[in-house]
């Protein structure tokens, strides 16, 4: 059963005032009116709102087929191979787009303008098989910019990901007023939010502004990214080395992209201080594990040198690593009837013919061995997440 009409309006214009929400929260408000106002006639524009703050942003890699950047927010496989998608493409319809479209106009509230404009734009072609107004598209993206000025969205990292697509969209149209208009907004919002404890909430002026290319920045703009950049590394060398990493990363591409060689390895050899450092201070195994990373990054950046006097650490680690080892045991048990019965058809024949049947027996089949690993990776998936390596006696 679904809401009435007048119930629905009621709420889309309680909606027009709500801030600091996420779509999640706005899909929540509408369903609960299918619970306190169940009638029995189907309200189709209740159904158009719901579908609408349901769908999931940035899943253009999603394996759905619909190449667009919305995408159900679930899919399911069933047991006989079906795909069973929610919301499903198959539910938008030139009528749920006029909704949308006519939404679009009508709210004051850039959340809710972002959401329906978006969706219009998004959809239009695919499903009417006609492009969108170039208006529409112009909405949009000012609409993702009044939510990262105003802070409308409830999560910062949300606002991170629609000034990207602000951006996209923007570029695209060359429409260089709104070009600048987003990099402006994203320069400003990162200097807004950045923690330097989370390393989610900064660097992505220099992820859409330099790495992407894209855009034209002055030259005051690309050094005031590259000088925050190193400020935090500086602030954050003697701290935690995966956040430092997040900087040094972004540092050295863009130095060995300018060819500042110098530059560079200063940056990797104050990021391998920063593991050594931190390596020092924890369990062996996860020092060697810490150490090998870094091994690599120094390889990865022709800093050869550094990267043998990194291994001579990691082997002299070695037997404290043996030594922290423990032993996992695991026990299976047979019954002699069934072992004794096993010996006796492995050795009934002669000495040769033996030895060709342990060894058919026991060579793995490739078959078998990648049906047990995929198995594995079903029921313990982490376990595959961490690395493994063989070690002799010394560690």
């Amino acid at each position: 059963m679904n809401p009435s009409k007048e119930t629905l309006e009621n709420k889309l214009i309680e909606l027009e005032k709500f801030s600091n929400v996420s779509e999640h929260e706005i899909e929540s408000e509408l369903t609960q009116l299918r619970i306190t106002d169940a009638q029995d006639d189907p309200c189709n524009e209740w159904i158009y709102e719901v579908m609408a703050f349901s769908f999931y942003e940035n899943c253009k890699n999603q394996k759905t087929g619909w190449g667009t950047y919305f995408g159900p927010k679930m899919i399911l496989q069933t047991d006989d191979g079906r795909t069973i998608e929610s919301p499903s493409f198959q539910l938008i319809s030139k009528n749920v787009i006029t909704y949308w479209d006519t939404r679009a106009k009508l709210t004051s509230n850039p959340f809710l303008k972002a959401r329906y404009a978006g969706l219009v734009w998004d959809f239009s072609e695919k499903v009417t098989g006609k492009k969108p107004r170039y208006s529409v598209a112009v909405e949009y993206c000012e609409a993702l910019l009044e939510i990262a000025e105003n802070k409308i969205h409830k999560y910062s990292k949300n606002i991170i990901q629609k000034l990207e697509r602000a951006l996209s969209i923007a570029t695209s149209l060359r429409n260089q007023k709104l070009v600048e208009s987003t990099k402006q907004t994203i320069l400003s919002y990162e200097d807004c939010v950045a923690e330097d404890s989370k390393p989610g909430l900064w660097g992505f002026s220099f992820d859409l502004l330099i790495s992407a290319g894209k855009v034209h920045i002055s030259e005051e703009e690309e050094e005031e990214i590259i000088e925050t950049l190193e400020a935090r590394l500086q602030r954050l060398k003697d701290g935690e080395p995966w956040i430092c990493e997040k900087i040094a990363e972004r540092l050295a591409r863009y130095y060995r992209a300018k060819g500042l060689t110098e530059e560079c390895s200063r940056v990797i050899r104050i990021l391998g201080h920063t593991f050594e450092s931190a390596a020092s201070r924890v369990a062996p195994l996860t020092a060697s594990s810490w150490l090998e990373h870094m091994h690599y990054i120094y390889i990865q950046f022709n800093l050869l040198d550094d990267a043998e006097r990194i291994a001579r650490t990691i082997r002299d680690l070695g037997p404290k690593v043996r030594d922290s080892m423990q032993a996992i045991p695991h026990e299976i048990k047979i019954s002699r009837d069934e072992f004794e019965s096993y010996i006796e058809q492995m050795l009934d024949d002669d000495l040769e013919q033996v030895l060709a049947r342990i060894a058919i027996q026991y060579i793995p089949r490739r078959g078998e061995i990648e049906n047990q690993l995929c198995d594995l990776a079903k029921q313990a998936p982490l376990s595959f997440l961490i690395t493994k390596q063989i070690m002799d006696e010394q560690g």
